[in-house]
């Protein structure tokens, strides 16, 4: 149900149906491995590892991922309206339909494909494409539009968590994530907004010093927004989706060059990858 459901989205793994299928054959004189039509399914190969592949790679060669590189990967996926054999871009019209939840989302479900050279949505000209893995343990949220916003709304807490790592670069520290009011920190979105409670407070200056010196103060506030306790205050799925889209499209390497960032260069992020994914031994 789930396959069916995510099928062409961009950003999840595809389910790929051979001519041939070698399991449903049987053969005179062997006994059959009583698998039943429905118990196995074959998907697309993803050819470059996983996050946690790439976090760990990171911490062996002292790589901070740049800035340019973390928007990409906070982009999610949106699901399609019909059933367009293309990959489904991520802007996010109206609200969230929502209804699922993948109740498994973590460093070693979370894949790396290949780049798309022609992507007409810039993604991943630059960056290769993600996708969620392993979706055995999905489910549909039964119930009212409620539920449905409910389970959209856990889905984000899972990608904040997933964020906090690319950041801090420690899945322990991602580990000990959850929604806890009494565990929250204070933080604002910015200077003049609103003051939020967050479990994100990991990657927000602590006093006078600020463990992450050179993490956008706008990618800090969205990963700590989808990171509050109480789930209603979480964003909305389609803004967040809109304006995380905004800022990959207008942050380029000279906007973070005007405010002293460095290593954010195309050709800094190609350097990257190849270290971390592509030349990886």
């Amino acid at each position: 149900m789930s396959g069916e459901v995510l099928r062409w989205s961009k950003h999840i793994v595809n389910d790929v149906t051979p001519t041939k299928d070698p399991l449903a054959r049987r053969f005179p004189g062997i006994r059959s491995h009583h698998m039943g039509i429905d118990n196995w399914l074959y998907l697309e190969w993803l050819e470059n590892g996983t996050i946690k592949n790439l976090v760990g790679r990171a911490i062996q060669l002292g790589i901070t991922l740049p800035n340019r590189l973390l928007w990409r990967f906070f982009l999610c996926s949106k699901k399609p309206e019909d059933e367009d054999p293309q990959p489904v871009r991520e802007i996010a019209e109206g609200r969230a339909r929502g209804g699922l939840i993948h109740g498994d989302m973590h460093d070693q479900n979370i894949m790396f494909g290949n780049f798309i050279p022609d992507d007409p949505d810039t993604e991943h000209r630059i960056t290769p494409i993600l996708k969620l893995i392993d979706l055995g343990g999905m489910r549909m949220v039964e119930g009212d539009g409620d539920a449905m916003r409910e389970a959209v709304r856990d889905n984000l807490f899972d990608i904040g968590i997933m964020m906090v790592e690319l950041v801090t670069l420690s899945s322990n520290t991602a580990r000990n994530i959850y929604p806890s009011e009494s565990l929250a920190t204070k933080f604002r979105m910015q200077q003049d907004s609103q003051e939020m409670m967050t479990n994100g407070g990991v990657i927000l200056p602590n006093g006078n010093v600020n463990p992450y010196p050179k993490l956008d103060t706008a990618l800090r506030g969205l990963i700590c927004s989808c990171l509050t306790p109480k789930s209603r205050n979480r964003p909305l799925a389609s803004a967040l989706a809109n304006v995380v889209t905004t800022c990959i499209e207008n942050r380029d390497e000279q906007f973070y060059a005007s405010r002293g960032y460095e290593g954010e260069s195309d050709d800094d992020i190609k350097s990257i990858l190849d270290q971390l994914i592509f030349n990886a031994s």
